[in-house]
């Protein structure tokens, strides 16, 4: 079986294609977040460039406010029903 990032046939029937791809976008800024970290971690402060720290820092505070804004969609779009509108409260 081939993967194709536009194919989703491998996703749950009960997850819609949207909320799948959110999903897999979540992953990927969070994959990326832990490779981040791990650079930090390993990094030598002592022999690292300041502009290198700084823009590794950028990248981190950029990858955390798109995750932040990805995370908020998904919260607005579970809150809606399949019409549009406000889900039925049980």
């Amino acid at each position: 079986m081939t993967s194709d990032l536009g194919d989703l046939s491998d996703t749950p029937t009960s997850v819609g294609p949207v909320v799948a791809r959110s999903i897999q976008m979540r992953m990927v800024i969070l994959i990326a977040l832990l490779a981040l970290a791990r650079k930090f971690i390993i990094l030598d402060a002592s022999k690292t460039k300041p502009m290198t720290i700084i823009g590794l820092a950028a990248a981190v505070l950029a990858l955390g406010a798109v995750h932040w804004l990805v995370r908020d969609q998904d919260r607005k779009d579970t809150q809606l029903g399949p019409d549009g509108g406000q889900a039925p409260q049980a």
